[in-house]
């Protein structure tokens, strides 16, 4: 057994991240992992897996959000692959030592349950072994316009989707919501969820539009399950992400929010002194007078 332990499947997280936002396809539309192949393109298994999965794993390009999936038939049966792949929770909670590790591993984040068939695992399992043997495999994912043909207009429109200056078109929350990126928002963006400063960098052109595709975390699926991204407003958040991932100097720490919640306390002090310095005054006043009298 290989001393890196890249376990588990579809793990999400938080953290983080990545966090983006795109309603996965109705399951009839996805592609059965059992399909025959379609020789124009990458196979249904490919593609069941960038869409299912790649959001959060590779084959055999290190870990994501989740866990590197190259041999991992080699390092957990299929049982236990199967108990935890449809309720990842349910395996965790009942103290599973294996489960535990790979939720301390990343940051406590729990995959969501996957309602997969039969056939579905097994095929996927099949692709799984299929590019284990080859060293891995390339994540997969229907045809997509890439970040690098994006135009100046295509990053201004996606920053102003991501700050909510610019409405999504199903009405689904901006994206700043829960996180941020460096160079976005008055005050900087929410802090719930991981900086998605250098989430292109880190998820590459198909990981990238396979996290869009996917919400792989339970948070998302929430948020945008009946309101999905458009095909322009995903490909236009995607092209702000791979602007920002640019530069490649560590975005800085988030103190906005802290330095305003000290504004506004010394705010509410002055007006509060204010208040009761003139009542006080009035109060003296009127005491002097009756002393006078």
């Amino acid at each position: 057994m290989p001393s890196r332990r890249r376990d588990s499947f579809c793990w999400p997280v938080v953290a983080a991240a990545l966090v983006l936002s795109a309603a996965p396809l109705a399951r009839a539309q996805e592609p059965s992992p059992t399909s025959a192949p379609d020789a124009s393109g990458p196979s249904p298994s490919a593609l069941f897996f960038g869409k299912r999965c790649g959001g959060c794993h590779s084959i055999g390009e290190g870990d994501r959000a989740g866990p590197d999936l190259l041999g991992v038939l080699k390092r957990r049966d299929r049982k236990w692959l199967t108990t935890f792949i449809r309720g990842p929770s349910a395996v965790i909670d009942s103290g599973d030592s294996t489960a535990n590790e790979l939720m301390t591993k990343f940051k406590g984040a729990r995959m969501p349950d996957q309602a997969l068939s039969d056939a579905e695992l097994d095929g996927l399992f099949t692709y799984l072994d299929e590019c284990s043997l080859k060293g891995g495999c390339k994540l997969a994912t229907a045809k997509v316009k890439p970040a690098k043909d994006a135009t100046p207009a295509d990053i201004a429109a996606g920053k102003a989707l991501f700050e909510g200056t610019q409405p999504l078109l199903n009405g689904g929350a901006p994206c700043i919501s829960c996180h941020n990126v460096r160079g976005a928002g008055v005050v900087g963006g929410g802090t719930l969820a991981k900086d998605l400063t250098h989430a292109f960098a880190r998820l590459g052109e198909q990981g990238t539009s396979a996290a869009l595709a996917s919400t792989p975390f339970p948070i998302m699926k929430d948020l945008y399950g009946k309101k999905p991204l458009s095909d322009q407003e995903a490909f236009r958040l995607k092209s702000f992400l791979f602007s920002a991932s640019a530069d490649p100097k560590a975005p800085p720490a988030d103190h906005d929010f802290f330095y305003i919640g000290v504004l506004a306390a010394l705010s509410s002090f002055a007006v509060i002194s204010a208040a009761f310095g003139k009542r006080l005054r009035g109060v003296r006043k009127s005491i002097a007078l009756r002393g006078a009298r």
